[in-house]
């Protein structure tokens, strides 16, 4: 059996645009609470403790 070598085909770069925001749109200046990062926060930390326990055990 052979195997046939190709050209590896081009990859076109994603294209991200949006509308720009009307000069008169207003943002609040105060920090919206992210309230998932506690519990992604969690997760990611009993995932890393189970490994690393893994390892040493």
């Amino acid at each position: 059996m052979a195997t046939q070598l190709s050209e590896p085909k081009s990859q076109k770069g994603m294209v991200i645009s949006w509308e720009a925001l009307p000069d008169d749109f207003w943002l609040e200046d105060d920090p919206v609470e992210n309230t998932g990062q506690p519990l992604l926060t969690g997760a990611l930390r009993e995932i890393l403790e189970r490994n690393v326990s893994k390892r040493r055990g």
